[in-house]
């Protein structure tokens, strides 16, 4: 099967670069599969949306969940009959999509996986903004709390994996901590409130421990959502502790 391989050696604070040897070894072990490496924000987007005309019958992301998320984004502009399969090699600090997908095994057995591997189906979001701008996502969509650790991780350089978002979140209840209005409607329900954090998932997990929903399911045609009302500081730590224990 032609498989376009879709690596971004910075994800994990650069870490996924040392598996680039295992990468290469593996393109030429296998005709016609094809290594690009992505150059920037949105490379990897651009390059899966390409995937089908080139000839490609499945598109492995290698990176972490923000590569996962491009590649997916750009897979969803191909019609759904001529669209490639999705493989994961997570190499990211949270990989969180993985995990709920039961993907387990060291870098080289799950790129084994992702080149031979039998592919099914799962479920998939689409959020739409006020603009019209649309993003598909496969495993969290986070607003308030949530999405503000998600951008101070990015800050985060000293330490890896679920360290990174447990400072990143200690950082937004220390300096930024605001609630926001929510309105909306659920299965013709009206909801209104004052929140903190409201996170939609189709995954079990995100920020490498966080379980916002552990029995979820990536393949029951549903969502699940967890959210916070406005509560004080230590009742957010306390919070915290509760999401990282799944309870």
């Amino acid at each position: 099967m032609p498989a376009k391989l879709i690596f971004n050696p910075t994800s994990n604070q650069s870490r996924a670069s040392e598996f680039l040897p295992v990468v290469e070894s593996a393109v030429a072990a296998y005709p016609g599969t094809e290594l690009t490496i992505t150059r920037s924000h949105g490379h990897a987007t651009a390059l899966a949306k390409n995937a089908s005309k080139e000839g490609f019958d499945r598109v492995i992301a290698l990176g972490g969940d923000g590569t996962t998320h491009e590649v997916v984004n750009g897979l969803m502009e191909i019609p759904a009959d001529q669209r490639p399969d999705l493989g994961i090699v997570p190499l990211g600090s949270g990989n969180d999509f993985t995990i709920a997908g039961g993907l387990k095994g060291t870098h080289g057995d799950l790129l084994e996986l992702a080149l031979r591997g039998t592919s099914r189906s799962v479920d998939i979001g689409l959020v739409e903004d006020n603009l019209g701008r649309k993003e598909f996502w496969v495993n969290s969509l986070g607003v308030g709390f949530d999405a503000l650790i998600n951008i101070y991780s990015r800050s985060v350089h000293l330490f890896r994996g679920f360290w990174v978002y447990l400072l990143a979140a200690l950082r937004a209840i220390l300096f930024n901590y605001t609630s926001f209005h929510f309105d909306a409607s659920i299965d013709s329900a009206a909801w209104q409130d004052t929140l903190l954090m409201l996170t939609i998932v189709n995954g079990v997990r995100e920020g490498g421990a966080f379980m916002i929903a552990p029995e979820s399911s990536l393949s029951d045609n549903r969502l699940n959502f967890s959210a916070v009302k406005l509560i004080s500081r230590l009742q957010m730590l306390r919070t915290l502790t509760a999401y990282m224990n799944g309870t």
